[in-house]
C-alpha cells in the first residue's frame, strides 16, 4: 500500500510539473529575478532597514522606510511580469485545490 501511495504521489507531482500554468509560473519567476533584480534588491535593502528601525515606530526614519516599502510593493505588484506570475499561481493553486478535494473524497470513501 505504501509503495502504491508513493508511486501515485510521484505521478501526481509529474502531472503538476507538466501543467502549462506551472511551466509558465517557473519561467515567469526566472524572468522576474532577472528583469526586476534592481527593484527587488532595493525592496530587500529597504526591508532590512525597516526591520532595524521597527523598534522606533515613532521615528521619522521608521515612517520614511514604511512609506518607501509601501511604494516599492505597489511598484513591484504593478509590474506586468508579477501580474502574470500571480495569474499562473492562481491556476496552479486551483489545480491543487481540486486535487485536495479529490483526495478528501478518496479518504472518505466517496470517490
Amino acid at each position: 500500500m505504501t509503495k502504491e501511495l508513493l508511486d501515485a504521489t510521484y505521478e501526481e507531482i509529474d502531472k503538476i510539473k507538466e501543467l502549462d500554468a506551472y511551466k509558465k509560473l517557473v519561467e515567469t519567476n526566472e524572468l522576474i529575478k532577472l528583469e526586476l533584480k534592481d527593484l527587488i534588491n532595493e525592496f530587500n535593502k529597504t526591508k532590512e532597514l525597516y526591520e532595524i528601525e521597527k523598534e522606533n515606530k515613532y521615528s521619522s526614519k521608521y515612517l520614511e522606510l514604511s512609506n518607501k516599502l509601501s511604494e516599492l510593493i505597489k511598484k513591484i505588484e504593478s509590474e506586468p511580469l508579477v501580474i502574470k506570475y500571480h495569474k499562473y499561481e492562481k491556476e496552479v493553486n486551483l489545480y491543487l485545490d481540486n486535487l485536495r478535494k479529490e483526495m478528501l473524497k478518496a479518504v472518505r470513501g466517496e470517490a
